[in-house]
């Protein structure tokens, strides 16, 4: 009995060290914005952190893919491919496109290819 508790307090403070640590850096192309690759039903990377008004560069190598980015704790998305334009390209992002998301205030995020969200498609950024 006492292996097995000593195994699950073991595994929670795992779990919480992954959960507050800080996602790396990721880095600034230079056109000013941040790349995240959209490929093999996966953003690469599948978390980071950009300073706050960082701009989001999601870039389709082999499409189609959307883009649905959540503030947590918000039940609506911030800001869908989807959208009809200026918001949005109002359809799917083809490969070589891209989409653009300029993330103003600090706070976690979640994003989402709803197209490929069975495959477990979805990034976390932290906005500092």
């Amino acid at each position: 009995m006492r292996p097995i508790a000593c195994g699950l307090v073991l595994a929670a403070l795992l779990a919480g060290c992954s959960q507050g640590g800080e996602p790396p850096a990721l880095p600034q192309a230079e056109d000013g914005t941040h790349h995240v690759a959209m490929r093999d039903a996966r953003f690469q990377p599948d978390e980071a952190s950009v300073p706050q008004g960082a701009t989001l560069r999601f870039i389709s190598e082999d499409g189609p893919h959307d883009v649905d980015v959540y503030k947590r704790g918000e039940e609506f998305g911030r800001f869908n491919s989807n959208n009809p334009p200026p918001d949005g390209l109002g359809r799917l992002i083809g490969q070589g496109e891209h989409f653009d998301v300029r993330l103003a205030e600090p706070g976690r995020y979640i994003v989402f290819c709803h197209t490929h969200h069975e495959e477990g498609m979805r990034m976390d950024i932290l906005v500092k």
